[in-house]
């Protein structure tokens, strides 16, 4: 009996060692499946970054041949929308390159603006004037030493839980709109989360520094906004730069741009202040998405500058599972 009793004990201590060793064992092949998939993504993340500054450089080396036989750059409706075609250049098979532009100089430059620029610009979100004026006065306030209120509101930061002072010089971040008083409340929720005025904020209002917004970027608050132009005037200046309706040419890419204030005033007519805007991109953001496909089998990666032959075919039964982007902002 005591030895039944004994050999019963010995299988309870073997039975609790394998729990705990099985336990232990997929506890240590769970955590070594995360690593190798993290190592794995940094390896394809690497890999795909080369493909990114070699689209790059391509894409700067056609930019800057239409910059210098345009003296400038107006819109990618000249023809460097789709760099990489022009330049002939591919990526290895089993990538794909996506090159997208934003012309951020098509938005009103903050650190220019005036106080009548910004009451327009907040008026045409569905403000009214008396608060458009106020959040105009808030930013100003902010951003400069010796700005006096136009409405007499001074803000007190002083006297905040936390207090503060404005650091009386251009913005930085969208973010910094969250520490300004007046502009925390009309730009954002109840939680704190940008609200639909902040997003047109962002996309109406750039921080970085030029003269004047680019006409052939700019959307319709900034053509109200700052070219006081009507609803069929932004009309017209679309048809005009799409190339439709009453605008139809005979251009590479059937769309034109503006290049000067004169051809502004043939599309609009005698009204407006095409004066305040410039017709050059000065800051052009770039956005290249690098997407790793899945080959077909039997097929090898090839190294990148060739011709791509047709990318439809090439890709018809590949499958994207990774990419890899980045943006890259420049001043022209």
């Amino acid at each position: 009996m005591r030895r039944a009793e004994k050999r019963g004990s010995i299988l309870v201590v073997v039975m609790i060692t394998l729990l705990f060793t099985a336990a232990a064992l997929v506890t240590f092949l769970d955590k070594a499946s995360n690593d190798l998939l993290v190592e794995a993504h940094v390896t394809v993340a690497n890999r795909l970054r080369i493909d990114a500054y070699s689209s790059l450089e391509v894409t700067l080396g056609v930019l800057q041949d239409f910059y210098a036989a345009d003296s400038g750059l107006h819109s990618a409706s000249e023809g460097w929308g789709d760099p990489l075609t022009w330049a002939g250049w591919a990526p290895p098979d089993g990538t794909r390159v996506d090159v997208a532009f934003e012309d951020e100089s098509g938005k009103l430059p903050l650190m220019h603006a005036n106080f009548n620029t910004l009451g327009n610009m907040f008026q045409t979100w569905g403000l009214n004037q008396a608060d458009a004026q106020h959040l105009a006065d808030v930013l100003l306030s902010w951003m400069q030493q010796t700005y006096v209120p136009t409405t007499g509101i001074q803000p007190d930061y002083e006297q905040s839980a936390t207090p503060y002072d404005p650091p009386l010089r251009p913005i930085r971040s969208y973010s910094e709109l969250a520490a300004i008083d007046y502009a925390k409340e009309v730009l954002f929720d109840k939680d704190g989360l940008p609200n639909a005025l902040w997003w047109r904020f962002h996309d109406d209002i750039s921080l970085f520094n030029y003269p004047k917004p680019n006409i052939n970027g700019a959307n319709g608050d900034v053509l109200a906004a700052i070219g006081q132009f009507t609803g069929d005037q932004q009309q017209n200046i679309s048809n005009y730069m799409s190339g439709t309706g009453d605008y139809t040419v005979n251009t590479p890419v059937g769309k034109q741009w503006f290049n000067n204030s004169s051809s502004v005033l043939g599309v609009v007519g005698g009204s407006g202040t095409p004066q305040n805007f410039q017709y050059t991109i000065a800051a052009l953001r770039v956005r290249i998405t690098v997407h790793e496909l899945r080959l077909p089998p039997g097929r090898r990666r090839r190294s990148s500058g060739g011709s791509s032959g047709d990318p439809d075919d090439r890709h018809r039964r590949a499958h994207e599972r990774f990419q890899w982007h980045f943006r890259r902002d420049y001043d022209l």
